[in-house]
C-alpha cells in the first residue's frame, strides 16, 4: 500500500473504518473503482490532502474493511488502537522472505517512479506526497544515469532544433 500511495507508514495506519462521508467514497460512478481519503495532516500544514487511491490500493483498503473495530489496521496489542509501528513484524517477515529493506524505501520507490518514469511534474508530485517544499521531492526521487542520459539528449535535440548559435 505504501508504494501505491506514496503515504507514510504513519499516515496509513491511522485509517479508521467509520472514515467521515467525503473520506472515502466513491468519486462518481463512471469511476467507480476510483477512490479518494483525505489524509487528516502530519508533519506540515501540506500534509493535509486529499489522496486518489489505484485500484490495486482500493483493493487492500476493502479487505481491511472485514477487520473488527474502528481501524484498518488495528493493533492486536492494544485492542482499540490503530497500529503505531510495524518494524517488528516487518522484520520478520523480511527474515523469512531473505530481504533487506526499510519500509520508508517504498516512499522513496513511489517518488522515483512518480517523477522519472511517469513523469509527475514536482509541483504535483509534493502535493500527493504531502510536502509543503519542493526540495524535500530530492531526497525521495532518484534518477539513474540512464535517465539523466536521456534528458540530457531531449535537451540537446530541442536546441538544435531552436538552431541557436553559439556566441564566441
Amino acid at each position: 500500500m505504501f508504494q501505491g500511495t506514496g503515504l507514510s507508514v504513519s499516515e496509513s495506519m491511522r485509517f479508521r473504518r467509520s472514515l467521515k462521508p467525503g473520506c472515502f467514497r466513491e468519486l462518481s460512478p463512471s469511476t467507480a473503482t476510483y477512490l479518494r481519503v483525505v489524509v487528516p495532516g502530519g508533519k506540515s500544514r501540506a500534509a493535509k490532502r486529499t489522496l486518489y487511491l489505484t485500484q490495486e490500493v482500493v483493493a487492500i483498503l476493502s479487505a481491511r474493511l472485514k477487520t473488527e473495530g474502528p481501524w484498518l489496521f488495528p493493533s492486536e496489542r492494544y485492542p482499540g488502537n490503530h497500529i503505531t509501528k510495524l518494524s517488528n513484524s516487518h522484520d520478520r517477515a523480511c527474515r523469512e522472505a531473505g530481504v533487506s529493506f526499510v519500509l520508508y524505501d517504498l516512499r522513496h520507490t513511489f517518488g522515483t517512479r512518480q517523477g522519472t518514469e511517469l513523469k509527475t511534474d514536482p509541483f504535483t508530485l509534493a502535493a500527493i506526497m504531502g510536502h509543503a517544499n519542493l526540495r524535500t521531492i530530492m531526497r525521495y526521487v532518484h534518477p539513474d544515469q540512464a535517465q539523466q542520459k536521456q534528458a540530457m539528449e531531449r535537451y540537446d535535440a530541442a536546441m538544435r532544433r531552436r538552431k541557436m548559435r553559439r556566441v564566441k
